[in-house]
């Protein structure tokens, strides 16, 4: 409640990176998603474990991105379902520091994934980092 008082509608925001900003829950990106409907690229990174891959599949919704880059988000699996099911705009994916989780997740598998163009029609640029190894 305290977010949707602060937050305010804006509807020109075109880009918002929140990195290191932990306590992001479920509600407060679908907060996000309809107080910037115009957002076309969004950046997270380690917003803390109150942000499930229900909330963010929930959140991307909403948004009609273009640009999305995700770190620790959930887990692999997760947010590249929740991606997957709001990915028609879709033009840049980034998915970084996901190795504990993507462990056995096959590349092979998101790399076919990636292919379909029912999925990602739009999807011209996708980088994984810190993701399929076990570094």
């Amino acid at each position: 409640e305290r977010l949707m008082g602060a937050m305010g509608r804006h509807p020109l925001l075109n880009s918002l990176s929140l990195s290191g900003v932990v306590g992001i829950s479920d509600k407060a990106l679908w907060v996000l998603a309809n107080a910037c409907p115009g957002l076309k690229a969004l950046t997270l990174y380690r917003p803390g474990s109150q942000l499930t891959s229900a909330g963010l599949q929930q959140a991307l919704e909403c948004f009609g991105l273009k640009s999305l880059s995700l770190g620790c988000v959930a887990d692999f699996s997760g947010a590249f379902k929740a991606i997957q099911s709001a990915a028609h705009h879709l033009i840049m994916l980034d998915m970084t520091r996901y190795f504990r989780s993507a462990a056995g997740v096959s590349l092979v598998s998101v790399l076919r994934q990636l292919q379909s163009s029912e999925r990602f029609p739009s999807l011209r640029n996708a980088f994984f980092r810190g993701t399929f190894s076990a570094e």
